[in-house]
């Protein structure tokens, strides 16, 4: 319910997950919401040294699709759009940003962001 670490248990964080209130991250941040059946909007963002260069996107939890992404222009936002799913009739999807390795000294493994689930039909 809210940012406090200090009032956070395993219910509220379990919580969390399941409204999909969270997101993993070393680095690149992604948000993701239903725009209808079949499609969301992922938006990835990340700092100019982090080389962001794939998106991938599952449905019902299997590879979907993948989106190769342009480098660093100068911009943050690495990608926002629309996504139309290959699998229409996915009930969930998740996103995933990375790049091909890590960032020495900075981040010792595998640049990686993961959105939180997006429930596209109940």
């Amino acid at each position: 319910a809210n940012d406090n670490f200090a009032t956070l248990t395993p219910e509220s964080a379990n919580q969390g997950v399941l409204l999909g209130r969270t997101i993993a991250s070393n680095g690149p941040f992604i948000t993701a919401e239903p725009k209808g059946p079949g499609a969301v909007h992922i938006r990835v963002a990340g700092p100019s040294w982090m080389p962001i260069t794939t998106l991938m996107v599952y449905a019902d939890g299997k590879l979907d699709q993948t989106i190769e992404l342009d480098p660093y222009d100068g911009n943050p936002i690495r990608h926002d759009a629309d996504v139309t799913l290959n699998n229409a009739d996915a009930r969930w999807s998740v996103a995933v940003a990375k790049a091909p390795g890590s960032v020495p000294p900075i981040l010792r493994h595998q640049v990686k962001g993961v959105s939180p689930a997006v429930w596209l039909k109940k």
